[in-house]
């Protein structure tokens, strides 16, 4: 069951759950799984998310797929449809820089993409985690949301900020 207190509502066809380390087991391995599809996805040689993940120093969110809202009140044992995922972890010894928070990965249901998720989630993401850095390597779309700045980031300047 999802709780109604972990539910972000972004707006009314879309919502995020927040995961953390103390997040019940069935949340992270729901994070676990996407993070199984971003692994295929882009061939990478391992999993960025353990289905019993210990970093305590880490914050997930997982999207709902859009047709539960209507019915979020109603969830007691309610098998909830994740339609993406991202993970963001503390980085302290990273690749030569200052201590950040990284956006290590983030996977949406390819139909779900180019539809707003990342655009409606940023202002929660700066709100919750601050200051973060996308992690590469970048997909496509990814690397067009690096290079776009109508969000207030900016990628090269924040590498040059947390270089040492």
């Amino acid at each position: 069951m999802i709780e109604s207190d972990d539910i972000i509502m972004l707006s009314q066809n879309a919502n995020m759950v927040t995961v953390n380390h103390k997040s019940p087991d069935r949340y992270k391995k729901a994070i676990y799984k996407i993070a199984k599809f971003f692994k295929n996805e882009f061939s990478y040689d391992f999993i960025q998310y353990a289905e019993k993940e210990n970093d305590t120093q880490h914050i997930a969110y997982c999207w709902i797929h859009p047709q539960i809202v209507p019915i979020i009140s109603h969830m007691d044992d309610f098998r909830v449809s994740i339609i993406g995922a991202t993970c963001f972890r503390y980085r302290k010894n990273y690749k030569n820089m200052k201590p950040f928070w990284g956006m290590q990965w983030m996977w949406l249901h390819p139909y779900f993409r180019d539809k707003g998720y990342f655009k409606k989630s940023y202002p929660i993401f700066k709100e919750k985690i601050g200051e973060f850095i996308m992690e590469p390597p970048f997909s496509r779309t990814m690397a067009t949301l690096v290079n776009d700045k109508k969000y207030g980031y900016d990628h090269k300047k924040l590498l040059a900020k947390y270089k040492k």
